[in-house]
């Protein structure tokens, strides 16, 4: 078996599909850190079902998911899957090849398939459990674990041997064997609980199945009355219904009316309402006018206002012109002066520059010409040192070549030397192969002698350990019995003992009194019952308790002021009532002379304290028989005989009145004194209990160090194989290396017999070429040398040329500065020159403008006092007619008026009548909710029957439903309590 390939697809960094093909053999995966390598071995541990996700180098398993970079977005789901080749043998299947597959989602979801179906965890690790193969065998080692492995105990390597040895399938086996066992056992414990369950429910359930009978009767009565009482509803709903009906039909034909009544009076309210919105409309229109007419005089004024702000300010303007124009003529006059002086100025500045201009052009030849004859030096400089460089490089080759050759030939010289020891050498390594191959053979022959003896020992040990092992069970299981028991009493006595400290039993006045809860004078004191402390004879409890009777709770004290303090506040709390004894008061003494044996006093069947005085005085007088129809007729001959009470074993009773008391007595009702008797038994019969558990306990311990030591017996055994098994293995495998070592020195001895033919071959080659190298190696170093020489001589002629050029760049850069001076003068005179000039037309531009806007600006000045005059004779005219206009409003308001007066009549009648018809209506919705209430109620009472019963209430007579609940049931079955 081996794993042939490998597919991975958004497992940490292998974000694409990636499909890895491993063959046969060893197969290393190399590269720079960071590349991936280890995610490829944790990719194989997190196929096979690893689960830590520290083991995988991840915080959480989530983190195994393709995180997502810079330029890609992160997955969702990563998935893993491996095949394995040649795995029918080891893996018990009937597939040449077998595919794993592993898938977890971001969300925590997690699949495993085997050959494409889905399958559990638990399915893999059966599947490579003994195989050597899984998350934590040693097939896979991580970085460090092998000094891990080094470095711990035996007990915990023992784990890795196991593994290796093939136990660690049957130990896995083993402890799921011995867990379902104890599920079954806890299951038939279970079993035995819910049958002693059922069996004390039986009596609950015959109570039940008698209230199912009675059940059946009382709902066979209940439907019959429920279906008879629904009808009788049904019918009076009807007729409720058409009464309902015949009242609601009379409201509406009032309604009717009235509504007629109201449409004819909001026709005429609607006539008015028109005339009077026409009135309204006509208001508004006369008003609009008036304040049209208004606004236009408003208007007429602002404009006439207006023209005269607009007459004063362009004449204020015009002044303020005229003044400036006088300031531009002035300016003019100064700027021709100063043009006159620049144009001299510049003429002369212009003769000079001719002057620069030729100097600097004389220079700039002369610097062309020895520039020229620079660059002819330097280009056969340069052919002189690329010549230069060519022989160089054919020399180096040529020593390089040279060296190669000679390393070449003293390493075929040295390696020829060593290929004849190797050989001499593998000859003698044939006949040491041989003789431990030999050797190895004998081995395995006793090795596998010994590991038959070794399983026969084994067989009988393990025989000896299943003796041991089911002896143990049994003792377990009787061990579990008594472990039950004891719980089982050990609940009872607690529960006994919580009814004791509850003071169950007792009247709520006697609970007050123990408990502390009297107050006054009675606060601080301390209060015990008589029957504290009384221990009786085995058998002897009923009659002790038919002696004591009530006084078993009854409560000691000291005086008659304490009972009737005590009583004093019992009535005031209204807590209950108590029965009490007064110390060292009462108590009579029989007459216990003369007596038969088979009559004793009470007091020699109980162990109370010496200071318990109050429980002695009640049974002072009080006697024990063992059958009380012996004394009934002992009594009858000796009437004398003084007594207070006779009780026998079985409790029945007499006193000293002649009351007898007797007959059955159920149980269950246990007494304060048989509740008392009960927990000192059960906690006898428990400290017995628990000394067998112990007892038991100690002898399965015994059995148990038993099997111990056979099983370590056949541990040893086990281990003792497995040091032979793994000694043959051993062997068996250096049988198969001597047998491969001595393949191999035969099959070397070939090869370097080949291989030495090929260097002499090789050598004479080698020396031929290197004789042929350092002969052109010779002749490049004489070329290289002439080169130099001549570059040399051609360098010292261009250094020369370099000086000489230096001198004419410095004398034309200082002929090149003296004429950029003078022309930089030159442009400012011209710059100044031509700034004048232009502010001059400026200002002349400026002066002709403003002299045309004098002259618009006194057009304007007549046009505004004409505009003026117009918005006077507008305004004259406005005034007349304002007054028509108030006037029409005026004629118009009072119509209104008298409209408003005929509507106003309208809307009162109109309201009267309304409310009328809401009354009406009101009442009508009223009748018509009970409508629908009542048939709501109808239909729900005959839906109900018809879904409970299936009977339709329209055919039922209520009377005959009646007479039929009072019938006794038909079919009914017959209880058998049996």
């Amino acid at each position: 078996m081996y794993l042939s390939s490998l597919k991975a697809n958004g497992f940490k960094s292998f974000a694409d599909s990636t499909h890895l093909h491993f063959e046969p053999g060893v197969t290393a995966v190399v590269g720079p850190n960071g590349c991936g390598k280890s995610n490829i071995a944790d990719a194989i541990r997190w196929v096979l079902g690893e689960q830590s996700a520290k083991a995988l180098r991840g915080g959480k398993m989530q983190d195994v998911i393709f995180e997502g970079t810079d330029r890609r977005k992160p997955l969702n789901i990563c998935e893993v899957s491996i095949i394995l080749t040649d795995c029918e043998k080891e893996l018990g299947q009937d597939f040449n090849e077998v595919e794993l597959t592993r898938r977890v989602h971001r969300d925590g979801g997690s699949n495993y398939y085997i050959n494409g179906k889905a399958c559990r965890l638990k399915d893999i690790q059966r599947l490579f459990m003994d195989t050597g193969v899984g998350r934590t065998s040693y097939s896979i080692m991580a970085q460090g674990q092998i000094d891990q492995i080094l470095s711990s105990k035996p007990e915990e390597r023992r784990a890795v041997f196991e593994e290796a040895a093939g136990i660690s399938k049957y130990k896995a086996q083993r402890k799921e064997a011995l867990n379902k066992l104890a599920h079954v056992e806890t299951n038939l414990d279970r079993v035995t609980d819910v049958i002693s369950e059922i069996n004390r429910q039986i009596g609950s359930l015959r109570r039940q199945a008698t209230k199912a009978i009675r059940y059946k009767k009382l709902s066979y009565k209940l439907r019959h009355l429920d279906v008879g009482y629904s009808a009788y509803q049904y019918g009076t709903l009807n007729s409720t219904l058409d009464d309902i009906d015949k009242s609601a039909g009379s409201l509406q034909g009032e309604v009717d009316e009235l509504q007629k009544d109201l449409e004819n009076k909001d026709s005429s309210l609607t006539v008015y309402k028109k005339e009077r919105q026409s009135a309204i409309q006509k208001i508004q229109d006369a008003q609009q006018a008036v304040f049209d007419l208004r606004t236009m005089k408003e208007q007429i004024a602002n404009e006439s206002h207006m023209a005269d702000i607009r007459i004063t300010s362009m004449k204020e303007r015009i002044e303020q012109v005229q003044e400036e124009i006088k300031s531009f003529e002035t300016q003019i006059g100064e700027f021709a002066t100063r043009l006159n002086e620049h144009s001299v100025d510049k003429q002369l500045h212009l003769d000079v520059l001719g002057n620069s201009d030729e100097i600097f052009q004389e220079r700039n030849r002369e610097l062309a010409g020895i520039e020229a004859k620079l660059e002819s030096s330097e280009r056969e400089i340069q052919a002189l040192r690329t010549q230069a460089q060519e022989a160089e490089q054919i020399l180096h080759q040529s020593r390089d070549e040279t060296s190669s050759l000679e390393v070449e030939t003293g390493t075929s010289a040295s390696r020829l030397e060593q290929l004849k020891k190797e050989l001499a050498e593998q000859i003698e390594g044939q006949s040491q192969a041989q003789e431990s191959l030999d050797t190895f053979n004998q081995g395995v022959l006793e090795t596998e002698t010994k590991r038959s003896e070794l399983e026969t020992a084994m067989e009988v040990a393990r025989e000896k350990v299943s003796e041991s092992r089911d002896a143990f069970r049994a003792a377990q299981v009787g061990i579990q019995e008594l472990d039950r028991t004891v719980a089982q009493k050990t609940a009872r006595v607690k529960l006994l003992q919580q009814l004791q400290e509850k003071l169950e039993g007792y009247g709520e006045g006697a609970k007050a009194l123990l408990k502390g809860k009297m107050g006054g004078d009675l606060g601080g004191q301390s209060f015990l019952p008589i029957a504290s402390k009384l221990s009786v004879k085995n058998g002897y409890g009923q009659a002790v308790e038919a002696l004591l009777g009530s006084a078993v709770e009854a409560v000691a004290v000291g005086d008659a002021d304490t009972v009737i303090e005590v009583f004093r506040q019992l009535e005031e709390r209204k807590i209950g009532r108590v029965c009490m004894k007064l110390l060292n008061v009462g108590g009579s003494t029989g007459d216990g002379s003369d007596l038969p044996e088979w009559i004793a006093p009470a007091l020699d069947f109980i162990s109370i304290g010496d200071e318990n005085d109050a429980l002695k005085s009640v049974l002072s007088a009080s006697y024990v028989v063992a059958d009380i129809a012996k004394f009934l007729k002992w009594w009858e001959s000796h009437p004398d005989f003084r007594f207070l009470q006779i009780a026998s074993k079985k409790g029945e009773s007499v006193d000293s009145r002649g009351l007898v008391t007797g007959g059955f007595k159920n149980a269950k009702n246990s007494s304060i004194l048989q509740r008392e008797i009960e927990l000192k038994q059960t906690s006898k019969e428990l400290e017995a209990d628990q000394k067998s558990l112990q007892k038991s306990r100690d002898e399965a311990e015994k059995i148990n160090k038993v099997l111990e030591k056979s099983e370590e017996a056949v541990e040893s055994y086990r281990k003792d194989l497995s040091e032979t098994s793994q000694e043959l293995s051993r062997l068996q495998a250096e049988v198969r290396n001597a047998e491969k070592t001595l393949n191999d020195q035969k099959q070397k001895a070939e090869r370097l017999e080949r291989e030495k033919s090929l260097l002499d071959e090789t050598l004479f080659r080698a020396l031929e070429k290197l004789e042929t190298a350092r002969s052109r190696s010779t002749s490049g170093q004489e070329q290289l040398a002439e080169s130099r020489e001549k570059l040399e001589k051609v360098e010292t002629s261009l250094a020369a040329i370099w000086a000489e050029r230096d001198e004419k760049r410095e004398a034309l850069s200082q002929a090149k500065f003296d004429l950029q001076e003078k022309k930089q003068r030159l442009d400012m005179l011209e710059q100044g020159f031509v700034e004048i000039e232009q502010r001059r037309s400026e200002l002349t531009r400026l002066t002709e403008s403003k002299t045309s806007d004098i002259a618009q600006w006194g057009t304007q000045i007549l046009e505004q006092q004409q505009v003026k005059g117009n918005a006077i004779e507008r305004s004259e005219s406005l005034d007349c007619e304002l007054e028509e206009s108030k006037q029409v409003v005026e004629k118009t308001r009072e119509t209104l008026v008298s409209i408003e007066d005929k509507v106003g009549i309208l809307e009162k009648e109109q309201s009267y009548t309304r409310e009328k018809v809401e009354g009406l209506r009101s009442n009508l919705n009223n009748q018509h909710i009970q409508i629908a209430e009542k048939r709501s109620r109808l239909e729900f009472v005959h839906e109900e029957i018809e879904r409970e019963y299936g009977i339709d209430l329209r055919l039922v007579d209520w009377k005959f439903e009646v007479w039929k609940a009072r019938q006794p049931v038909e079919n009914l079955p017959k209880l058998d309590l049996d």
